[in-house]
């Protein structure tokens, strides 16, 4: 696995990927296509990618993150190929993406997450990350959702 953050040619993969782990959840209100990764590239946004150097560095992971103001970046959506689960990829994404924004001299970084998704919340957990909020229906659709922050 190689992990990197993603080029304006790997836009139309990336967007593959989220429409797959996302387009349920944004219910029509985002369409992920080539166009709307290379629009957020332009915007301060980054996608810390995993590939997979057995099938043609094929694009299996996404953690994708905007820096929000000179200091502060908002970790925005993370996913990964079922295939790829339980073999702390996710976790080598993380730290990647955190590595890459410490590098930026980001101050703090911020992740919201469903209450239920316990899996993501434990991972922000290990790597440092602390309960900063509960925001009641915030997330579409009426969802809660838990903030949490850490300093780098």
């Amino acid at each position: 696995m190689k992990i990197r953050i993603a080029k304006q040619n790997d836009a139309a993969e990336v967007a593959a990927l989220l429409k797959k782990h996302y387009e349920d959840i944004y219910k029509g209100s985002v369409t992920f296509d080539k166009k709307y990764i290379l629009r957020k590239m332009k915007e301060k946004t980054f996608y810390v990618v995993a590939c997979d150097n057995e099938i043609n560095n094929k694009i299996v992971g996404c953690n994708r993150t905007s820096i929000v103001d000179i200091d502060l970046a908002e970790l925005r959506m993370l996913c990964l190929d079922e295939k790829y689960r339980g073999r702390r990829m996710g976790k080598k994404l993380m730290a990647e993406t955190l590595n890459f924004l410490k590098k930026k001299k980001m101050r703090k970084v911020v992740a919201r997450v469903k209450p239920n998704n316990k899996l993501t919340i434990s991972m922000l957990k290990s790597f440092g990350f602390k309960k900063e909020a509960y925001l009641k229906e915030h997330f579409r659709k009426g969802q809660d959702i838990i903030q949490f922050y850490k300093f780098l």
